[in-house]
């Protein structure tokens, strides 16, 4: 004999969102985001982009130090 039929288990749509709400944090870049769109493109999407790219690095040209004696420069001899 079967058991009472049961409909089929409905779960919640799971669309990345939390119950929780935002954090502080969260609220304040939410609202950096929405105030300043190209801003935001360019530090979160472009950076990151460039970052990955080689760095050029020139050459890097060092003249010889010369000291002089101290003799030559009229000091005392020990």
């Amino acid at each position: 004999m079967l058991g009472p039929r049961r409909g089929p288990v409905r779960r919640p749509a799971d669309h990345g969102l939390t119950p929780r709400g935002l954090t502080p944090r969260e609220e304040r870049l939410l609202r950096f985001v929405q105030a300043n769109p190209e801003v935001a493109r360019q530090v979160f999407v472009e950076a990151p982009l460039r970052m990955a790219e080689p760095v050029a690095v020139a050459p890097l040209e060092v003249a010889p130090i010369s000291i002089e004696p101290l003799a030559a420069l009229g000091g005392e001899e020990n």
